[in-house]
């Protein structure tokens, strides 16, 4: 196969049009100083969807508290670890975005500060650990810069020594152009002149062996500055990365020209990482027996189950062969009336951006452009105006759909429904967890979990605990037949079967009982 440096040229004599293709194994990363996430969240996922973004560090996010939740973009779900200033301004603040496909691969959350969260990931056999650091601003006193490293040392030193280590964030420091003694650690394609801060971010790379990843890799201005503002540019955003797993980086650099992120600029950090292919998933269809509770279906329903019984050729002797009828009847009529589920279930939470609000937002980008070439700058700032007024249409009808559903008198289970939602989308770990073995590590590989409850099992089904035989019990034995079942026992049991349980072998749940009548129901023990 000819490779695209000694590529042939088109017979119209053209040079050919290739782009690199990623290679089959590479993720992309991404850091980036939001500058407040309120307001801009579901602009930032949508850039992230745009470049390719699964993993992002945030800072500044300036929201308080801690805890987990779901960012809606254009056609895309990520989900954001965060980690709140807990000042009355909430200044600070940092978080790790996660898209939706790689929610799974989380196994461990770790919020040290206001300036930050540790995110511990498994990547096929390897363990990723995601830092996103938002370092101690210019004017803050010395005590809070040595704090801040103080404590990104001691929790680097802390994992394993196998994991991979990524560091990312605005790190508010110049690490210079050139190396000048830091050969190890800085490569020697940086920005502008080194600072005391920057001193900071080199000497904590010598303690950690970790390499400055910004300055591996020789890039054009624009592609090296993370950050511009009333005509100064500077380099403070960075990735740091393990030096045993520098291998791994392809490529890192500045994103310039994304509108919803001003001053700061989107640093992204292709890597070349193995990832367990991912099985497509296998949807069962499901019988939509929820459709039983209104009146149009259940009364579809009844008239089924009523014409299988009058259509019966003779009555089923004995108690298998009555419920074996019952039985197939039961099903044969909720798939005739309900049917069955198609695909992969619906997506709970509402997408709300349409049409009109990815036209507001692509008009507001386009004249962003055109204004940073030299163009007026108040036709972009109408435009944004614009988007803005869209975004908050568009959210304040799923906002009045939410409150409808949920004050809905046929639906007075609403309220815990949306309050179990919010629960379960606030946990940070939803993927597979980890287990402790027995000399007290924890084993992250497919391989080394499976041993470990092997040794578990293999120590708790062949121990044998002390007990004395002559306490045990004696109960006297049961003569003569059971009791035989009468039909208020079956009509009470009926009426305390609760509706949205999850249907047994035979398929047949609560539903279905109830929406076929007492002939039917109260028939089962007659026989």
């Amino acid at each position: 196969m000819t490779s695209p440096k000694h590529r042939k040229s088109k017979s119209d004599g053209t040079k050919p049009h290739w782009k690199r293709a990623s290679p089959p194994h590479s993720i992309r990363l991404a850091s980036v100083n939001v500058d407040s996430m309120s307001g801009r969240a579901n602009e930032v996922v949508e850039v992230l969807e745009r470049r390719g973004v699964v993993i992002c560090c945030a800072q500044e996010t300036r929201w308080k508290g801690y805890g987990a939740q779901w960012l809606v973009g254009k056609n895309k779900r990520y989900r954001i670890y965060w980690k709140g200033d807990e000042s009355e301004k909430a200044k600070g603040g940092v978080g790790v975005l996660v898209a939706e496909e790689w929610e799974s691969s989380v196994i461990d959350v770790r919020r040290v500060s206001g300036r930050l969260i540790v995110l511990k990931m498994k990547v096929g056999e390897r363990v990723i650990n995601v830092l996103s650091a938002y370092a101690p601003q210019a004017g803050l006193s010395r005590e809070s810069k040595e704090r801040f490293w103080g404590d990104t040392i001691s929790v680097i030193s802390d994992l394993s020594g196998t994991d991979t280590v990524v560091l990312a964030g605005d790190l508010n420091g110049h690490v210079g152009a050139c190396a000048d003694g830091y050969d190890d650690v800085h490569g020697g394609f940086g920005y502008g002149r080194r600072n005391l801060e920057g001193e900071y971010i080199l000497e904590s790379c010598v303690a950690l062996n970790m390499v400055v990843c910004n300055s591996k890799f020789k890039k054009r201005l624009s592609h090296l500055i993370t950050y511009s503002s009333g005509g100064t540019s500077s380099q403070i955003d960075y990735f740091l990365v393990s030096r045993k797993d520098w291998k791994f980086v392809r490529d890192v650099k500045v994103i310039p020209g994304e509108e919803c992120i001003s001053q700061h600029k989107l640093l992204v950090c292709d890597m070349s990482i193995r990832r367990d292919p991912v099985r497509k998933k296998v949807y069962m269809p499901k019988r939509k027996v929820w459709l039983l509770k209104e009146s149009e279906y259940k009364v579809s329903y009844y008239r089924e189950i009523q014409e299988l019984v009058r259509n019966r050729v003779a009555r089923p002797e004995g108690v298998s062969s009555h419920w074996d009828f019952l039985e197939g009847g039961l099903l044969a009529a909720a798939d005739k009336v309900c049917g069955k589920t198609k695909g992969p279930p619906r997506n709970k939470i509402s997408w709300w951006w349409n049409d009109a609000v990815d036209l507001a937002i692509r008009e507001k980008r386009r004249l962003y452009k055109e204004h940073k070439k030299g163009g007026p700058r108040e036709p972009y700032l109408a435009a944004k105006r614009k988007a803005k007024k869209e975004v908050y249409l568009a959210k304040k009808v799923i906002q009045d759909l939410v409150i409808d559903q949920v004050s809905d008198a046929e639906n007075p289970n609403g309220i815990f429904n949306l309050a179990r939602r919010i629960k379960e989308d606030g946990r940070d770990i939803v993927g597979e967890r980890c287990v402790r073995k027995d000399d007290g590590t924890i084993a992250y590989v497919d391989k080394e979990i499976r041993d470990a409850w092997k040794v578990h099992y293999d120590r708790l089904l062949n121990v044998e605990f002390e007990w004395d035989r002559e306490q045990l019990s004696t109960e006297n034995p049961v003569l003569g037949p059971p009791p035989m079942i009468a039909t208020d026992v079956v009509s009470s049991a009926i009426n305390k079967m609760k509706d949205g349980k999850a249907a047994g072998c035979s398929g047949i749940v609560a539903e279905m009982i109830k929406a076929a009548g007492d002939d039917v129901a109260l028939s089962m023990p007659s026989s």
